[in-house]
């Protein structure tokens, strides 16, 4: 399992990955994944995403720093995947069908301000105001204000560098063979 860089936190060496079925969404990002159109718009992919980092599924979110990586790169994002509601069963074939939805989400920690939240790290971007130190309101609530409950800054260029990946498809499952 990728292992994190963020002082202080604890990372498992394994991470459980079911098999059956086997996955049927995109999972991870790697430099397979970056646009190739052209020659020209691949090596800008490969320029952009080495302030990033990227990694398979579980890739672990990282400390923003000024002067070093960015974020991790994730897919599926957090609102990617599948999740519970609105499947379907088609009893003759025994086929499940879902909604998945294909993402990519930059994930990382900064330190906050001190005088703003008591806590280690905050989601945010290093040098991005709002979000930490270096430019940080850090505070202790409400989604975009960098503290409790957090709040994100997506990879810019990010949807436009790596390949067009269906943003929402539905999939089928057999029941039977769990393919």
């Amino acid at each position: 399992m990728p292992q994190g860089d963020v002082p202080g936190e604890m990372y498992s060496p394994t991470q459980p990955i079911p098999t059956k079925p086997p996955p049927y969404g995109h999972q991870g990002v790697s430099v397979d994944d970056l646009i190739d159109f052209t020659p020209a718009l691949h090596e800008e992919a490969l320029k952009f995403v080495q302030n990033y980092q990227i990694g398979p599924i579980f890739t672990p979110p990282i400390e923003s720093k000024p002067g070093g990586k960015i974020a991790a790169l994730l897919s599926p994002g957090n609102q990617g995947g599948t999740n519970w509601p609105g499947g379907a069963y088609d009893p003759v074939t025994h086929m499940l069908y879902v909604f998945s939805q294909s993402t990519v989400q930059a994930n990382s920690v900064v330190q906050p301000d001190p005088a703003n939240s008591d806590m280690r790290y905050v989601s945010g971007r290093a040098g991005v105001p709002g979000r930490g130190r270096g430019g940080a309101a850090g505070g202790r609530g409400g989604a975009g204000r960098g503290g409790r409950g957090g709040g994100r800054v997506p990879a810019r260029g990010a949807r436009v560098l790596l390949r067009v990946l269906p943003s929402a498809d539905c999939r089928c499952s057999s029941l039977l063979t769990g393919y």
